[in-house]
């Protein structure tokens, strides 16, 4: 019998995510993401910029789904390469655990898809991530991240904005 792929499996938590209670208060968050390079790039690329997409379910007042979209535009060194133009899109799913109020843990995998312009050279690959964020308010998410798509390794800082946040309620 052949084994669900792990994208089916994946999509099917977020759907059993969707049907729980406290799904009905899912937040967007939207921002900028800067990123450096870790390991496996080489020495032609020296940073890169994007923005992000996070949708988050709350299940457990400490535990929430993730649904996270982002793209990458990298910045090369123009003397070591002149036609390099490189482009990261991801798609992941995962959790994240709040310890408190204000920081967090978090983790997924997903496919990334790199694309060259004007190297004509495309390919996607599963990636994993593991996260840490802050809270400082409930309309901010500070959140730094290291990747990894096979042999490559990345840093990402984000800062974000949250939409659908419900004030707290005082007793």
């Amino acid at each position: 019998m052949k084994k669900p792929s792990i994208h089916l499996s994946i999509l099917a938590a977020l759907l059993a995510a969707c049907l729980t209670p406290m799904a009905v208060k899912a937040q967007l968050n939207v921002g900028p993401q800067f990123v450096i390079p870790v390991e496996g790039f080489g020495g032609h690329i020296r940073w890169g910029y994007g923005a992000g997409f996070l949708m988050e379910f709350p299940i457990f007042k400490q535990v929430s789904i993730v649904g996270h979209l982002d793209y990458i535009h990298w910045i090369t060194d123009k003397k070591q390469v002149d036609n390099l133009r490189l482009n990261q899109v991801g798609l992941q799913a995962g959790v994240r655990l709040y310890s408190g109020r204000k920081w967090y843990v978090q983790g997924w995998g997903g496919g990334y898809g790199k694309y060259g312009i004007e190297t004509n050279s495309n390919y996607s690959d599963y990636g994993w991530a593991i996260g840490a964020g802050y809270l400082p308010n409930r309309r901010t998410d500070v959140g730094l991240r290291l990747q990894s798509l096979k042999t490559l390794r990345l840093l990402a800082l984000r800062l974000d904005h949250r939409f659908g946040v419900e004030k707290e309620k005082k007793n």
